[in-house]
């Protein structure tokens, strides 16, 4: 996950974020329509909703598994361009940290 490496710094300052990512990993399974389909979401949150990277994976392989159309790339790029964002922000936060680590622990 993405988010490992930003959370993984955190987490030598802040002890509580190891037990706070199984609750929020847990919230993010549920904000994936994985078991309900993204047309049950109100068209006024879909722009929201589309910056859950995981949006964009699941629908466009709902798409052309069960519905036999191509993906929607508009959902595919939001995905990777949140991902991509998400990484190097969490690699420089880390990378800026990383020389305090053995001065805390």
């Amino acid at each position: 996950m993405i988010q490992t490496v930003f959370a993984s710094a955190l987490n030598v300052y802040y002890r509580d974020v190891k037990h706070a990512m199984p609750l929020l990993i847990q919230l993010w399974m549920y904000a994936t329509p994985i078991i309900y389909p993204s047309s049950l979401i109100p068209d006024r949150f879909l722009t929201f909703y589309a910056l859950n990277p995981m949006t964009g994976i699941i629908e466009s392989y709902r798409n052309v598994l069960i519905k036999g159309i191509s993906p929607d790339f508009f959902y595919l790029g939001v995905a990777t361009a949140g991902s991509v964002f998400l990484f190097v922000l969490g690699y420089f936060y880390f990378k800026r940290i990383e020389m305090t680590f053995a001065d805390v622990i």
